[in-house]
């Protein structure tokens, strides 16, 4: 069930994904997930009251209590608003397949030093196979050609420009604005890899003492007060325009009780069951499940890449799901 539940996961997170992306254009990711993890919030006390879960919850020890909101606060907060950060300052062409294969290769690491999780041959082979086939997945979709930009010929020297300027100053040399953005967003990347392997780390951990619908139940409502703190301090005005429009807040709400809070009770699952290593990979999966769903709705390509990707990941999910 472990495997089935990192797959069920991934998919939700994909099509709740989907469904959101005519939102990014009106609000930045980091006010739409803190709404998403406020609606996960809402359905909580729904899981917990119908699977007979509250004595599990109340009673979970306070190290591990400790440990969840950890896990929550570096996942959900420093991972994600980092990412957020990084696509801004990089792209997701190079974000999101240097971050999946850190976070990745680090959990999957951090397991085997850490939780003593077995690391075979087929869940290195698997967790490359996936990797590579979700980054071409990804590099396909990111392609655009550039259309409506004129050519022009080789700019005018300063000296052609504006004639003879007199004496030159040497003024020291500068590090251009693209070289510290980009220092910053490969510097940013690793931390967005480290914050997600160690919040799955903690996750499993945890899960020694506590079921995952109390692992779940607490870690959830961390995140979503740490991402709408984080938004009401540096997004305040988003806040207020996203909360007067009913329509996106329906969307929001569907989307985090579906992806946010289903989503992440079977991820919560399948850590436990199958621990960091493998449920992080298998779950790593979920723009590969995006991809029929962006083909239908948002008029994606499908090209030789993208069907190699695909074979590519189904294979490597095969064999992570056997070893």
């Amino acid at each position: 069930m472990g495997p089935a539940a990192a797959l069920a996961s991934a998919l939700l997170w994909a099509a709740t994904s989907t469904a959101l992306t005519a939102l990014s254009a009106r609000s930045s990711a980091v006010v739409l997930t803190g709404f998403r993890l406020a609606a996960a919030t809402a359905f909580v006390p729904v899981v917990v009251l119908a699977t007979g879960g509250f004595s599990q919850v109340t009673s979970v020890p306070p190290l591990v209590f400790a440990t969840l909101v950890l896990s929550g606060a570096v996942g959900y907060g420093l991972g994600d608003t980092a990412y957020i950060r990084c696509l801004s300052l990089l792209g997701m062409p190079k974000t999101f397949p240097v971050s999946i294969a850190g976070y990745i290769g680090l959990t999957v690491l951090g397991g085997a030093v850490f939780l003593d999780e077995p690391v075979t041959l087929g869940l290195l082979a698997g967790a490359s196979l996936i990797a590579a086939g979700i980054t071409m997945v990804v590099l396909s979709s990111a392609e655009r050609p550039l259309e409506g930009i004129p050519v022009s010929g080789p700019a005018p020297t300063a000296l052609e420009a504006f004639g003879d300027l007199g004496p030159v100053v040497v003024l020291p040399r500068r590090r251009p604005k693209w070289a510290t953005r980009t220092v910053e967003g490969y510097g940013l990347l690793v931390g967005v890899s480290l914050a997600w392997a160690a919040a799955t780390l903690l996750l499993a951990h945890a899960g020694d003492d506590a079921g995952a619908v109390s692992l779940w139940a607490i870690r959830t409502p961390v995140g979503a007060a740490g991402l709408l703190l984080f938004a009401l301090v540096t997004r305040r005005g988003e806040l207020r325009r996203l909360t007067a429009d009913r329509q996106s807040l329906w969307v929001i709400a569907l989307a985090g009780i579906l992806g946010t809070a289903v989503g992440s009770l079977f991820y919560v699952f399948a850590v436990v069951e199958i621990g960091a290593a493998r449920a992080a990979v298998l779950t790593a999966t979920s723009p590969l499940m995006a991809l029929p769903l962006a083909l239908i709705f948002l008029k994606e390509r499908f090209n030789l890449r993208v069907a190699t990707g695909t074979i590519a990941c189904v294979a490597g999910i095969a064999l992570v799901a056997g070893s």
